[in-house]
């Protein structure tokens, strides 16, 4: 079976759950950002920062590329790296994870992992992650899975078994002409929610198309409009999170 660099524990991924719910959640404010000085090698992975739109830096300012010490804020731009990960592994960190997290939780307003699961009177919910083998997509299978939901993917036919062990549930070769239709019917034409983590080509199309007739929304990682009007597609951007997050 294929393996996938993006696997990581179940600690770790509730690891940046928590972080992305406690910074960016419903619950807490995009100004409350504290600050935290770090000296490596203490093993963290720091995300990146929007720059700066001041020409000159001023003494209050966290810059300086010859500093012995790096200042970040604390909540949102130091990730813990998994262990038995390099840095170099982990360089991705600070964004396919995070951009997941966003449009699943924020974009698609999906709820806590850590609330209750289905039961009887809510049954469980399906999500489509098209592309679930790209960088994006192969997180958001397991933040999705860890959140309960039932997940629908595609991917190209060399990558099933990668999907299926991230913990996909049925995946669908997007190369095939009939992939929509086959979705449709795999999911009862009851689907609302999608990720389109390509965003281009003939996905607009397919993702939209995918959505049950009562319509529903599409997380979608390139602006794009829906050519459906009874489905809504919002684009989500790392770096737009990161800004609102900074605004203290």
């Amino acid at each position: 079976m294929a393996e996938s660099w993006a696997t990581i524990s179940q600690a770790s991924l509730r690891s940046l759950v928590r972080m992305f719910l406690r910074v960016c959640g419903p619950s807490e404010s995009a100004s409350q950002v504290s600050y935290s000085a770090v000296s490596f090698p203490f093993r963290a992975f720091f995300s990146c920062t929007p720059p700066s739109t001041e020409r000159h830096t001023t003494a209050d300012q966290a810059n300086g590329a010859f500093s012995e010490y790096v200042v970040a804020d604390a909540e949102l731009q130091v990730v813990p790296i998994p262990g038995g990960w390099s840095f170099e592994e982990a360089a991705q960190l600070g964004v396919a994870p995070l951009t997941a997290l966003q449009c699943l939780h924020e974009t698609l307003e999906l709820p806590s992992p850590f609330e209750a699961r289905p039961t009887t009177e809510q049954p469980q919910r399906t999500i489509l992650i098209w592309g679930g083998a790209s960088a994006v997509g192969q997180y958001a299978i397991q933040f999705a899975k860890l959140g309960g939901l039932r997940v629908v993917t595609t991917a190209s036919s060399k990558n099933f078994d990668l999907v299926k062990g991230l913990g996909a549930d049925e995946v669908f070769d997007y190369r095939d002409e009939g992939v929509v239709e086959k979705i449709r019917v795999a999911t009862g034409n009851a689907l609302d929610i999608a990720f389109d983590t390509i965003s281009e080509g003939k996905t607009p199309a397919q993702v939209t198309g995918a959505i049950g007739d009562k319509g529903g929304k599409v997380a979608a990682v390139l602006p794009y409009e829906s050519p459906r009007p009874t489905v809504k597609v919002t684009f989500s951007i790392l770096p737009n999170l990161i800004r609102r997050v900074r605004l203290i």
